[in-house]
């Protein structure tokens, strides 16, 4: 989504979906600091940021555009994608170190229904 809106719109819509997720997993802190991460890192296309969309419009001396589309979609890309794997793997290691044990990583408690059975 956020290759498509700005990350600060993208954060504010979608926050509180994660939040919502991840209260499932058990993994509060984790989930929601590495989905935050990832929000910053998604850059395929140029309005996906203001300084992206900013840097669009500069033009050279001869009134050439520094940057085209194509330039965001090819390099944006490659470097969203390799977001995701970094915080996929070396990223979620990471923030279990920094967070601590007292993220929630533990798998989440059962919840048991009493229905007199």
């Amino acid at each position: 989504m956020t290759t498509f809106v700005s990350h600060t719109v993208a954060a504010l819509i979608l926050t509180p979906i994660i939040v919502d997720i991840a209260r499932n997993t058990g993994q509060v802190q984790v989930v929601v600091m590495l989905s935050t991460l990832m929000m910053s890192g998604a850059m395929s296309l140029p309005m996906s940021s203001f300084p992206n969309a900013n840097s669009l419009l500069v033009d050279d001396d001869f009134g050439r555009p520094f940057l085209h589309p194509m330039d965001f979609i090819k390099h944006g890309t490659a470097i969203s994608v390799a977001c995701f794997v970094t915080l996929c793997s070396v990223g979620y290691a990471l923030t279990y170190l920094i967070l601590g044990h007292d993220a929630g990583l533990d798998a989440p408690t059962p919840v048991h229904s009493h229905h007199g059975f």
